[in-house]
Order: C-alpha cells, then structure tokens, then sequence
C-alpha cells in the first residue's frame, strides 16, 4: 500500500551534512502561500528523524512564520539545544526559499502521571 499523498508531500531526506531535504508542492497553497500546518509537518518530519527515537515523541511545536514561502526545494537543518534523561530541546533554523521559519520543539519519553491516582 503507498503512503497517502500528505505522507509523501511532507517527506524529508536526509544531507550527508545532517541537514534535510524537502520539496514544496503547490497543491498545499492557500492564498499567496503554502498552508502553514504543512509547513510545521515537514518541520516535525526532520526533528522526528533527527531525535531517531520512538520513545521521544515529539511533545510541543512552536512555528513562527516570517513570510510566504515559496515552491521547490527546502533545505532544514536541526539543533539539539538541550538533552536531558527524559526530555529534548530543538530549534529547527530553516531556510525555505526566501522565507525563514524559525521554529523550536521538545520531545520526551513517557512518563507515569501521579495525577488522578487514588
């Protein structure tokens, strides 16, 4: 079975620097750019392969948009800004065409909730 047509259009590919890789398809545009929760799934594609671990699910996703961006080729490249036992920081500089979203993210492992508990 392929993937559905969003599972494609927000695949990244990974640099031989570390940084990633994606193409900007017209068909996510809205108005005078492309729809910006497409843009955070691209953004949330690279930091899940970047982290490489199922535990750490991604937790938070914080995009600030500058301007539109534009069709082709992205580049985005991840830093690790914090590691800790159980939970990451991230901030995703990108370069998207003419357009820098400035991006950050935490990931963490699971934890057991007191909350609720009797």
């Amino acid at each position: 079975m392929s993937p559905h047509r969003f599972d494609r259009d927000t695949a990244v590919r990974r640099l031989p620097d570390g940084a990633f890789e994606a193409e900007l398809d017209r068909a996510w545009w809205i108005v005078v750019g492309p729809n910006g929760g497409y843009l955070a799934a691209i953004l949330l594609r690279a930091l899940i392969e970047t982290v490489g671990d199922a535990e750490r699910a991604p937790r938070s996703l914080t995009v600030h948009y500058v301007s539109p961006a534009h069709e082709g080729p992205v580049r985005i490249a991840t830093k690790l800004e914090r590691a800790g036992r159980s939970l990451s920081s991230h901030g995703l500089p990108t370069r998207m065409r003419l357009v820098s979203p400035v991006a950050s993210a935490s990931t963490s492992s699971p934890t057991i909730s007191s909350i609720g508990r009797k």
